[in-house]
Order: C-alpha cells, then sequence, then structure tokens
C-alpha cells in the first residue's frame, strides 16, 4: 500500500528527460543512419536515433543540423495534440535552448 502512495517516476536515462531540458550538441552519421547526441540538463549526454523516446516526445527525424521531436502537448480545451518542434544544432541567437 505504500507503494502505491509514492509519487509516479520517471524512467530512467532519455525517456526520463522531457525535451524543453535536453539540447542538442551534436549529430553524427554513419552514411546512412544520423545519430543525435543530446545533453540532458546534468551534462549527461545520449546517443537519440528515430523513435527513441523522451518523457514528453518522440524523436520523429534528425537531420544533417537538427532534430525534430513529435511532442504530446495539451492545448486550452484540455485536448492532447502532437506538435513537431524542431531542435537546431547551433540555436539561432536569442534561442533559450
Amino acid at each position: 500500500a505504500a507503494a502505491a502512495a509514492a509519487p509516479a517516476r520517471r524512467a530512467q536515462g532519455l525517456a526520463g528527460l522531457a525535451m524543453a531540458d535536453v539540447t542538442v550538441k551534436g549529430i553524427i552519421t554513419n552514411g546512412e543512419k544520423w545519430i543525435a547526441i543530446i545533453s540532458a540538463p546534468d551534462g549527461t549526454t545520449y546517443l537519440a536515433r528515430p523513435n527513441d523516446r523522451l518523457h514528453d516526445a518522440v524523436v520523429r527525424r534528425i537531420d544533417r543540423d537538427a532534430v525534430v521531436f513529435l511532442a504530446q502537448v495539451e492545448d486550452v480545451t484540455g485536448a492532447v495534440r502532437s506538435r513537431e518542434v524542431r531542435k537546431e544544432l547551433r540555436p539561432s541567437i536569442g534561442d533559450a535552448k
């Protein structure tokens, strides 16, 4: 019964990170597939591939200069919708992340 009262925990690793909290540090390729180097707020780095899950998003695709996430967002009516979010490898001046 005590375990049921405990707050829900996020998954470990990449799956426990919120999309807003990660930074794209690098993008590498083996000639066929792109792999993103993602940094967590604590400085830990992860390798992400298309279809990898984060806490609130999925890696949709990786391009030469950005990672596109499919995020689940709640609108003002409470409906959950999917939205593509692009995080650049080199953020433009003024971008927070």
